[in-house]
């Protein structure tokens, strides 16, 4: 796994995920598919960003993969909308 691989250390000192996996791992992304909705905020998701449940939240999601199409990168993040 390519999480296991990565320093924390060189991550905090560089800020770049894309930076680190090129320059320490070889690893060149090459494309992602990335969507934005919105949804209702259930119940954790509610809880952990502090706003009521239904409240309206955007939703990304990316799917980003090397150059021989092997997926790198999975994220999924919610923010109030």
């Amino acid at each position: 796994a390519i999480g296991s691989r990565l320093d924390p250390e060189r991550l905090r000192e560089r800020q770049s995920l894309y930076g680190v996996l090129q320059e320490d791992l070889g690893i060149v992304l090459a494309s992602a598919t990335e969507t934005i909705h919105a949804e209702a905020a259930d119940e954790e998701r509610a809880a952990a960003l502090e706003v009521p449940v239904g409240y309206p939240l955007l939703t990304v999601t990316r799917w980003s993969s090397d150059r021989r199409g092997q997926p790198v990168e999975f994220v999924r993040s919610h923010a109030p909308g």
